[in-house]
């Protein structure tokens, strides 16, 4: 797992080609390296509400005013707007693992379209697929482990949220070749689609639970 993962998180695109080159044996396999990390990512982040309410609750008595505090009942709409989003976070919690899982093959057919003079056989772009999305769900794992250490660690955090899109680039490069500006323009093209089609996906459903509910 150990070389798996460094040739993962610190060789964009590597760990695929190795596969492609048909040096399996030594590292674990797509399916089972993207179980790993989407279950740690989904299993931490069951945790993070209470942490994270925590940390909002603290910054909020920093920095609030000192003096006698009135209480007043939040209005209706306040109220309607924290049970939307609450809402929302749950169906989030549960559509979001299966969604990125379902649409991973959707993925690697983006790819192929770009790349199917470079690579014909579509197995090589669903490689590349799991292999990102691992690294996405990796990603999003350590900003959250920086949230929950507090406000710089947000800081640290959104650096891991920032390197996806320049990993995207590096490994399409990497494993399909191209110029930079050929490999910009198609990753960007690949990543618009791509989380358009989550967001749709995503909201559809959010209204299919609110309609249901």
């Amino acid at each position: 797992m150990f070389q798996t993962l460094r040739l993962l998180l610190f060789k964009p695109g590597a760990l695929t080609l190795e596969f492609l080159r048909g040096r399996r044996a030594r590292y674990v396999s797509p399916l089972r390296l993207y179980l790993t990390c989407s279950v740690l990512f989904f299993a931490l982040v069951a945790f993070q509400p209470r942490a994270l309410q925590s940390v909002v609750s603290i910054t909020r008595t920093q920095t609030a005013a000192p003096g006698p505090t009135l209480r007043v009942g939040r209005p209706v709409e306040q109220q309607q707007d924290e049970a939307l989003k609450a809402k929302f976070g749950e169906t989030l919690m549960h559509t979001l693992p299966r969604t990125m899982f379902v649409l991973m093959p959707f993925f690697g057919l983006l790819t192929w379209l770009f790349y199917r003079k470079t690579e014909p056989y579509y197995v090589a772009h669903l490689y590349y697929a799991i292999h990102f999305h691992a690294f996405i769900f990796a990603a999003f794992t350590v900003f959250v482990l920086c949230v929950l250490t507090g406000r710089y660690g947000k800081n640290v955090g959104t650096v891991a949220l920032l390197a996806i899109p320049v990993y995207h680039y590096m490994a399409l490069k990497h494993v399909f070749g191209g110029s930079r500006l050929r490999t910009a323009l198609a990753g960007s093209a690949i990543g618009v689609m791509y989380w358009m089609t989550i967001g749709a996906v995503l909201i559809g459903n959010f209204v299919w639970v609110l309609r249901s509910a």
